[in-house]
């Protein structure tokens, strides 16, 4: 069905959320506008918030077969209903091609939030690849259908 809902799926299977070590996963439906190397593409109205027992954190959603993601190790607040992934690698990919982590990004995924930190609100992503010369952005709101699980005992 939605190839995010796999991997997600894959993720969050109890062996694969231990060697993982994932800490919490957000999923939700959203309107999601994106426009990866200057190009706009669709994309699923779908998306991911997972943070990770080292520390990252990563943002994702699909486009026809292909998984991106925005991913780094810290979160800025932004104030009592919003906070920043402090972004420092977009990843790209597909069963069709080879992955392509551009681990010289740099960027930011802002989230606003209902004041408690949850439900999100809105996210939006702007980051950009140094050696690949390119842009990565995507954002999403009318979000619903919002569930965080915690992993962590």
């Amino acid at each position: 069905m939605r190839y995010l809902l796999i991997f997600i799926g894959l993720l969050a299977g109890s062996a694969a959320s231990a060697q993982i070590d994932i800490e919490a996963m957000t999923t939700m439906d959203a309107r999601c506008q994106a426009e990866i190397e200057a190009k706009p593409v669709s994309c699923t109205p779908f998306a991911s918030f997972v943070q990770f027992g080292n520390g990252r954190s990563l943002i994702a959603f699909s486009h026809d077969g292909v998984l991106y993601s925005f991913s780094g190790r810290r979160i800025d607040p932004r104030g009592p209903a919003s906070f920043a992934l402090i972004v420092d690698m977009v990843r790209i990919t597909s069963a069709k091609v080879p992955e392509r982590a551009l681990g010289d990004s740099e960027g930011e995924c802002v989230v606003e939030t209902e004041g408690d930190g949850r439900p999100f609100k809105s996210i939006a992503c702007d980051a950009r690849s140094r050696g690949a010369n390119a842009r990565y952005r995507v954002t999403f709101d009318r979000i619903s259908n919002f569930e965080r699980k915690s992993y962590r005992r």
